[in-house]
């Protein structure tokens, strides 16, 4: 075994890979295990991570950086995929209450820490150091450090009490959340998967599920009228496909005409498909479909790069084939198509005109599901990058002496949800199975906690020996736990808030990635990640605010 002692003991590369992976391999095992229903979930990490560290296994802490900052950004940029399409409906839905509630937490966690300071004794430096780990926000400790070194040049003291009390706290501000969420489930009795399935059928029910009826036209003074005519009198995403006349069926293009006794075919939402009866007449038995004629219906999937990122009216479906788009699904979304609505690489799209016309659409639009099982990778590290320099971009704000920046978090997070709802920037197309962006998702946050608990290690089980330790330990979990705690047991008892956007709305207020991993776990779906990245953006910049307004208050 002299040639595994001669590897632990070497600064080689691959050591550093090996301790880090063995962390979070071990983690992600011991977040498994459950006892009454109560687990650890990807949290694991870190406590392995702090474990390993304990053992004495010195590794390269540059190196330990590089991986635990690329974990970080992994993780932020698969949420920020992942809630990208439905990220701005949902800012506009309710991004004013929850980045409110978010502000009322921070607001409660920053005077927790200030009265902390004055009952312990705990100095400023500290308590910024302390704030930051309890909510787990890097780009905060690293404002704070920067200030403090912008107004202490010569003394390096101060700025080495907030990253030591950034350490201390940060086992505890991941510990506090999670428990304060298990806290709210516990009280009122939440079952997570069944609040996650009801927070979704919310989300979905904003879109408003497409139906389709058969309508027979009884009302004489629409005899000679237009379907685009029709259309026009009973607005809304509605779309009129088939007409059937004596026996017969036709394509109701836009210039065909009706008349009483026809039976037209109508995809829409159940309240426009409502008014469009009252106008026109009453329900038919008929089903148009089953009406022998040469128009057939055709689900195609876009995988064109000529064909992502058109609009509608852009392709020319109907003036060169006669076909009408009567649905599009996107990301488990159906809705009805209007002109100027642009094309995402994987949207399906339901097609309705002659079957030989249905062939040509097919090969220009691709329909190859193949195609689906390649990977984009380049937009991929191209966000990334951009996201990185966003992150490092300067934000000079009036009130404060120096300029703050979004940080490895907040920049690649916010290019990945503009990438996420745009679909394709230029020759770049994104898209990423749902399976890759989990993987991404949950290597990115596994490393990126076995790299902090090894980090922190020896300065964590150093404060367990020194009383002042341990009123950091307990300054820390306090402000991770209690804000959260009585925002959550607030919002569910005033706002009835589900429990999978209370779960989200606490992730993001603490700026905690490793809460959401946790609670994506806990709900077995990503419903929280909309909530956490509503509030996220604005939270990271407050965050960076407090911070050095409390260094510039010493």
């Amino acid at each position: 075994m002299e040639w595994l002692q001669q590897f632990l003991g070497s600064d080689a590369p691959a050591k550093v890979i090996f301790v880090v992976s063995a962390a979070a391999g071990t983690g992600l095992l011991l977040g498994n295990v459950t006892i009454r229903g109560l687990g650890i979930g990807v949290s694991g990490a870190l406590f392995a991570g702090l474990a390993l560290g304990r053992m004495g296994l010195a590794v390269d802490t540059a190196m330990l950086g590089l991986i635990k900052d690329f974990g970080l950004v992994l993780f932020v940029y698969a949420v920020g995929l992942q809630a990208g399409p439905g990220f701005f409906s949902a800012l506009r839905r309710q991004g004013i209450v929850l980045n409110a509630l978010a502000l009322g937490i921070i607001t409660l966690g920053t005077i927790m820490a200030l009265i902390s300071s004055g009952i312990l004794d705990i100095d400023m430096p500290a308590t910024t150091g302390l704030l930051a780990g309890a909510v787990t926000s890097t780009p905060s400790i690293g404002a704070a450090v920067e200030a403090l070194h912008l107004l202490f040049p010569s003394d390096k003291v101060a700025a080495e009490t907030a990253g030591m009390a950034y350490a201390i706290a940060y086992p505890f501000g991941v510990a506090g959340v999670v428990l304060s969420m298990h806290l709210i489930k516990m009280i009122f009795r939440i079952n997570p998967r069944a609040e996650s399935r009801e927070f979704e059928a919310i989300e979905q029910s904003a879109t408003k599920p497409l139906q389709t009826r058969n309508i027979e036209i009884t009302n004489s003074n629409l005899d000679g009228k237009t379907i685009e005519e029709l259309c026009e009198l009973c607005p809304g995403r509605l779309v009129i496909t088939r007409i059937m006349r004596e026996g017969a069926q036709q394509l109701a293009t836009p210039g065909a005409r009706i008349s009483a006794g026809d039976i037209i075919h109508a995809v829409g939402t159940a309240q426009d498909i409502e008014k469009l009866q009252l106008i026109a007449g009453r329900e038919s038995s008929a089903s148009i479909p089953d009406f022998p004629s040469g128009i057939t219906m055709r689900k195609i999937v876009i995988t064109s790069k000529q064909a992502t990122g058109m609009a509608i009216d852009q392709l020319g479906l109907f003036d060169r084939y006669a076909i009408l788009i009567t649905r599009i699904s996107r990301a488990g979304v159906e809705f009805t198509p209007t002109k100027g609505l642009k094309l995402f690489f994987g949207d399906r799209l339901t097609l309705v005109g002659q079957s030989d016309a249905l062939k040509k659409a097919a090969i220009e639009l691709g329909d190859a599901t193949r195609e689906l099982d390649k990977p984009h990778v380049v937009p991929v590290l191209i966000g990334i990058a951009a996201g990185i320099l966003i992150g490092y971009l300067p934000l000079s704000l009036p009130w404060l002496p120096v300029p703050v920046r979004l940080g490895l978090a907040g920049g690649p997070l916010i290019v990945a949800l503009a990438i996420g709802r745009l679909g394709r920037i230029g020759p770049l197309i994104n898209y990423m199975p749902s399976p890759a962006k989990a993987l991404l998702r949950d290597l990115g946050i596994s490393l990126f906690l076995a790299c902090i608990g090894i980090a922190s290690s020896d300065r964590f089980f150093a404060a367990l020996s020194t009383g002042s330790g341990y009123k950091l330990m307990a300054a820390a979990f306090a402000i991770a736990f209690l804000p959260p705690l009585a925002a959550g047991i607030l919002v569910r008892l005033r706002l009835k808030m589900n429990y999978a956007a209370i779960c989200g709305l606490l992730a993001g207020s603490t700026t905690d990635s490793a809460a959401l991993a946790y609670a994506t776990e806990l709900s077995g779906s990503d419903a929280p990640a909309a909530t956490y990245a509503t509030v996220y953006p604005v939270t990271l910049i407050l965050r960076v605010v407090v911070a050095q307004v409390l260094v510039f208050s010493l």
